[in-house]
């Protein structure tokens, strides 16, 4: 069954009038303009249908990344495989109960003898480019330790501290940077559908943390 949603804007009060024909008839005080109109719209419904917003946004970021993903030719496994593993990652470091430092100490022992192993090929094969001859590019070898471990060990500890979902929402910033970059700087194109899933998504990105201030 399909549900058709008739609204009208600048009301006095935000509420769901009725529901003749399969069709909802909601009043919206926001004005349409910058999303406002829509943002009304969906914290109304959510209270009518007594759905949590939160999940009413997840569900608006599985509809925009479902109207990206049509339009591409293949399905971009790289992207997904990297998406999903990092979010196993995230859901394991959350359910292990140790202290950041410990856990990271923990993934560094663990990927050691992989990391051993790589050294030792590399070695054998004379592509050793870590030596006193080149004083300069050692150095730098050596400052990717504390690059990696440093950043990664403030995300995890970022997490424990916030949560899953707000970190996940934070992580939001980083594509819309890529984005702007893209488009105003190197002159990308950018078609219909992009925008109106990134308008999607960030319409539930500005839902989520509304709901999750109103709640602390």
């Amino acid at each position: 069954m399909k549900i058709k949603v008739s609204v009208k804007p600048r009301s006095l009060l935000s509420e769901v009038v009725s529901f003749e024909d399969n069709i909802l008839y909601v009043k919206i005080a926001a004005i349409p303009h910058k999303g406002k109109s829509n943002t009304e719209l969906i914290k109304t419904l959510s209270t009518f249908f007594k759905i949590p917003k939160s999940k009413i946004s997840i569900f608006l970021v599985c509809v925009a990344i479902f109207i990206l993903l049509r339009n591409f030719n293949d399905v971009p496994w790289v992207g997904l495989i990297v998406a999903f593993s990092w979010a196993f990652y995230n859901v394991l470091r959350k359910l292990i109960n140790v202290d950041t430092d410990i856990g990271l100490l923990i993934e560094s022992l663990y990927i050691l003898p992989m990391s051993l192993i790589v050294f030792y090929f590399i070695f054998k094969n004379g592509q050793n480019d870590f030596s006193l001859e080149n004083l300069n590019l050692m150095f730098m070898l050596l400052l990717a330790g504390p690059m990696t471990v440093i950043p990664l060990f403030l995300y995890v500890r970022g997490v424990e501290l916030s949560g899953l979902g707000p970190s996940g929402m934070i992580f939001y910033i980083t594509p819309t940077l890529q984005f702007l970059l893209g488009y105003f700087y190197y002159n990308e194109l950018f078609s219909y559908e992009k925008f109106f899933s990134f308008t999607i998504i960030w319409i539930a990105v500005i839902i989520y943390l509304k709901d999750l201030y109103e709640k602390y």
